[in-house]
Formats: C-alpha cells, sequence, structure tokens
C-alpha cells in the first residue's frame, strides 16, 4: 500500500502541474457497494449523529472496563445447578394429569374440579398456531428445512416469522408451491410476521445489527411475494427489553406487536 501510494506521488510531481493531489483524490474515492451490508453501512454513517466525545458518555460513566474478573472461570467455579424457583419458575398447575412429555418438562401439572369450572364464566381462548425455529438451536439451520413439512388445512390460518428458514424452504419448491403460498398470504390464511431474517433479541443485540436483519428479511420478501408486506410484529423468543426496537419497528412500516411473557411481567 506505501509503494502504490510513494508510486502516485512521483507520478504526480512529474506530471501536470493541475493535477488533483493523491490525498485529493483518495478522499474523493466513493467504494463500490459491498451488497447488502455496504448499503446498510453507508446507509447508518450519514444518518447517525456523531459523539464529541472520543468515548460513548454511558461507557465513560457507568461501564468499569478495569474488571479483573475472567468469564471463563465460571466454568469452574459456578456449579449451574437448576435450582427450584418456585412461583417463579417456568410452567404452572393448571389442573389434570397430563402425560405428553413436553408439558412434563414444563413443569406443569393439569389438576382441577370439572364441575366447579363448570359454573364459572367461560374464557375466550385464541390459538395461534406460529412459527418457532432457532437457528441452530438443537438442530442445525440445513436440518430444519428438511425435517419441518408446510400442511395447509382450509379452517386454520397460521403465522410465519423467520425468514431465513422460509427462504431455504422458499428456493426449493416448484411455481406450483409457490403460487399456492401467495393465495394463502393474499386470503390472510398465512401471514408472516416482523419479517426479519431472524427472531432477534432487543437488548442483547446492537442496533446496527437488528437493522441489518430486518433490512435482509424485508427484502427477501419483496423480491419473491411481490406486494406483501409485513404489519405485526411477533416477538415470541427475545428474552431482553429494549425501548429502541419499537422505534426501528415503527420506521420499517410494522403496526401491531404481540406482547410476549406477560405472565412473567
Amino acid at each position: 500500500m506505501k509503494k502504490i501510494y510513494l508510486k502516485k506521488k512521483v507520478e504526480q510531481i512529474a506530471g501536470n502541474a493541475d493535477h488533483k493531489t493523491v490525498e485529493e483524490e483518495e478522499k474523493a474515492f466513493v467504494p463500490e457497494q459491498r451488497g447488502k451490508v455496504g448499503v446498510v453501512h453507508d446507509f447508518l454513517h450519514r444518518t447517525t449523529t456523531k459523539s464529541t466525545s472520543a468515548v460513548c458518555q454511558l461507557r465513560k460513566d457507568y461501564v468499569n472496563s478495569k474488571t479483573h474478573v475472567q468469564m471463563l472461570d465460571l466454568y469452574d467455579v459456578e456449579a449451574f445447578d437448576n435450582h427450584d424457583g418456585g412461583a417463579w419458575k417456568q410452567g404452572w398447575s393448571i389442573g389434570g394429569k397430563i402425560h405428553h412429555s413436553s408439558y412434563r418438562n414444563y413443569g406443569w401439572e393439569i389438576t382441577y374440579d370439572k364441575d366447579k369450572v363448570a359454573q364459572e364464566k367461560k374464557l375466550e381462548v385464541i390459538v395461534i398456531t406460529h412459527s418457532h425455529c432457532d437457528p441452530d438451536w438443537i438442530k442445525t439451520v440445513l436440518r430444519i428445512p428438511d425435517q419441518e413439512n408446510f400442511g395447509w388445512n382450509s379452517r386454520m390460518r397460521f403465522i410465519y416469522a423467520e425468514i431465513l428458514f422460509f427462504e431455504l424452504w422458499w428456493k426449493d419448491q416448484s411455481e406450483e408451491v409457490r403460487k399456492k403460498v401467495r393465495e394463502l398470504l393474499d386470503s390472510g390464511k398465512l401471514k408472516i410476521v416482523t419479517g426479519g431474517w431472524v427472531m432477534t433479541d432487543e437488548a442483547n443485540a446492537h442496533y446496527f445489527s437488528i437493522i441489518t436483519e430486518l433490512m435482509e428479511g424485508h427484502k427477501c420478501i419483496k423480491n419473491h411475494l411481490g406486494g406483501f408486506r409485513p404489519t405485526s410484529h411477533w416477538p415470541k423468543d427475545p428474552f431482553g427489553l429494549s425501548p429502541s426496537t419499537p422505534y426501528l419497528l415503527t420506521a420499517a412500516n410494522i403496526t401491531n406487536a404481540a406482547i410476549q411473557s406477560g405472565t412473567y411481567a
């Protein structure tokens, strides 16, 4: 790099006096867009307010960067016991005997008085069938589309969130199946919610990453599904909470959102 710079300087001195300096040329040089990542980087660079401070003020005021704690030592000092959380453990007593393994894993015990329940006010229960595809959680990304099937029931609706897996499935489908998907979207029997590449966490992910995965997912939807646009947010899996996320989702034309984990609020 240094040799190229010196060569340019020599050519500049020996050449036309009106020639721009190497420094001016490099300053005016606009790098080629590097795909979607480059587009996002340039957009954020143009729109992000630059701080006059060299260090984020929040970090300066609240973060102690001189810690001597090594996180890897936790494997030796922490037993990682799964203590009974009492009233705060996942799962709660909802009555009766249930034998399905997934319910037992969550600690649910179904026991109730049938006659007493019959006298109480009835509740309207809305069951939402939805996707829950975690990248590389238990199964690898490429195994999930191979093992899961899309079945259509004319009396039911289904919502899908993770475009990473939808795109993997979509690219292997025939035009006939793709047409059926578009018809289901038009009829409202299939809904794509949030439309991000993944279902991002709110607190642990940097907002640059959240914007990038939203753009990636929405671009895929625009390219393959025509005029359909997600308008509802489905935060089924995030554990972190951030007030910045609703702001970003509003900018992405999301107008509705589900509130999850209300039982633990």
